[in-house]
C-alpha cells in the first residue's frame, strides 16, 4: 500500500513540475520508477526462490527457467518504454519494446526446442 501512495504522490509531484521544469519531472518520474523497482525485489526475489525450490532440474527446469527470463526481460523492457513514452520519445518506447520481444522470444528458444523434440518424437 505505501508503495502505492509513493507512485501517486511522485505523479502529482510530476504533473506539478511538468509545466515548469520538464527536465526535474522526468528525473523525478525515473527515481520514482526506480524507488518502486527495489520495493518489488523482495517479491520478486520470493517468487524466483520459489520456483527454484520446487522445480527439480529436468523438463520441468527446462520449461520454467527460460519463461522467468522472459517475464523478467518483458519488465524491465516495458519499464524502460514507459520512461522513455513520459520523456516524449514514443519512438524509442517502440524500438525498446521491439528489442523486449525479440530478447524474449530468444530466451523462450529452449522451450521451443522442447516442444519441437516432443512433438518430432511423437511423430515417428
Amino acid at each position: 500500500m505505501a508503495a502505492v501512495a509513493a507512485a501517486l504522490l511522485v505523479t502529482a509531484s510530476a504533473l506539478l513540475l511538468r509545466k515548469t521544469n520538464p527536465e526535474l519531472a522526468l528525473a523525478l518520474g525515473i527515481a520514482g520508477t526506480g524507488l518502486l523497482f527495489f520495493a518489488a525485489l523482495p517479491a520478486m526475489a520470493e517468487t524466483v526462490d520459489f520456483f527454484r525450490d520446487i522445480l527439480p532440474q529436468g523438463r520441468a527446469g527446462e520449461v520454467f527457467s527460460p519463461l522467468l527470463k522472459v517475464a523478467g526481460i518483458t519488465l524491465i523492457s516495458r519499464m524502460g518504454a514507459e520512461l522513455c513514452r513520459d520523456s516524449g520519445e514514443g519512438a524509442m518506447a517502440m524500438k525498446l519494446e521491439l528489442l523486449g520481444a525479440v530478447l524474449g522470444f530468444g530466451a523462450a528458444m529452449p522451450v521451443f526446442r522442447l516442444l519441437a523434440g516432443m512433438l518430432a518424437g511423437l511423430g515417428g
